[in-house]
């Protein structure tokens, strides 16, 4: 099963919960997509991201694609969220992958050599078919 989930970054609310339980089923294969759209950069954007990851790992979710095709910016802090949710899922025994198809976005990443440790694809269909 496939839930899609869009993750609306400007302006989020700080400590939002947009998830409600009867929103997501729980299934031992399921594959959540995240859709990050605008800054992921320092304050209520990293913090709303995050807690959305945690919400959905309290859920039984184990499986991840990040999609940050329509991310628009990316600071140190955001590179920071985006290793603390692969840490998050990777220590629930999940797994997770990335879509970055901006070579700004990547190279964020190169700084930190966490693209050698994220599973980084250039689209979502490649990312889900690496499950």
């Amino acid at each position: 099963m496939r839930i899609d989930l869009d993750i609306i970054l400007i302006n989020p609310k700080p400590l939002a919960s947009s998830l409600r339980p009867s929103e997501l089923i729980h299934m031992t294969e399921d594959i959540i997509v995240i859709h990050v759209r605008g800054p992921l950069v320092q304050g209520a954007p990293v913090s709303f991201f995050l807690e959305q990851i945690r919400l959905l790992v309290g859920r039984g979710i184990s499986n991840f694609v990040i999609d940050l095709l329509d991310a628009v910016s990316l600071d140190d802090r955001g590179v920071g969220g985006l290793a603390a949710a692969y840490n998050f899922i990777r220590d629930a025994r999940g797994k997770i992958k990335y879509v970055f198809a901006s070579k700004e976005l990547i190279s964020a990443l190169s700084k930190n050599h966490l693209d050698r440790v994220f599973e980084i694809y250039q689209d979502e269909s490649s990312a889900l078919s690496s499950f």
